[in-house]
């Protein structure tokens, strides 16, 4: 039966220290409250890091429409800084089994599904035809600038699909960007890279 990474820890925690596994839940779960809600000024996990909000970055940019330059601003985002000792003990763990790792992991592909508009659809929204967009399932990603493979549960996650702009005002991503989706297979998160 399949155990949430989120109850398998509680577990393991309960098994560990003796304590009700109920409680080591509801620590868990008020640590994430605290989490969430201090992130704005900033929370230290004790041993692990600090989260903290930073705003978006902004960039310049042409309107391919109206051919004004145009201040972007990306979404506010996440970052988490953390602990030396933390980092240091991460790494000396990670060095030990590199090597037992290094022939095993690979990061799979799925087959690639092309996408195309419908070119009624395209019409109806007021989009000209004749131009190739790169909308797709699988297969490997189409990126406008270097790679970014996102990893989570300790491996490269995997590449599920892209959503290209479109040549109309509102179907653009950022300034007529590329939008990339990817899933962790071991926990099924997914995550989202836009680039432009």
């Amino acid at each position: 039966m399949f155990s949430s990474p989120k109850k398998k820890l509680a577990a393991d925690i309960a098994k560990t220290t003796g304590i009700e596994v109920g409680i080591v839940a509801q620590v868990l779960a008020e640590l994430a409250k605290q989490a969430y809600s201090n992130a704005a000024s900033g929370f230290v996990l004790p041993g692990f890091g600090k989260f903290h909000v930073v705003p978006g970055a902004e960039r310049t940019g042409v309107n391919p429409f109206t051919k004004k330059s145009t201040v972007f601003r990306a979404p506010p985002e996440i970052e988490f800084t953390i602990d030396t000792a933390a980092k240091k003990s991460f790494l000396a763990g990670m060095a030990e089994r590199s090597e037992a790792i290094s022939d095993t992991r690979r990061v799979s592909t799925l087959q690639p599904v092309g996408l195309v508009p419908i070119p009624e659809d395209l019409a109806a929204a007021g989009i000209g035809r004749g131009i190739t967009y790169k909308f797709k399932v699988g297969g490997e990603p189409d990126w406008l600038q270097a790679a970014e493979v996102p990893v989570c549960c300790g491996d490269a996650m995997l590449f599920y699909g892209q959503l290209d702009s479109l040549s109309g005002g509102d179907y653009s991503i950022g300034d007529m960007g590329r939008l990339y989706v990817f899933l962790c297979q071991s926990c099924s998160r997914s995550r989202s890279i836009m680039q432009c």
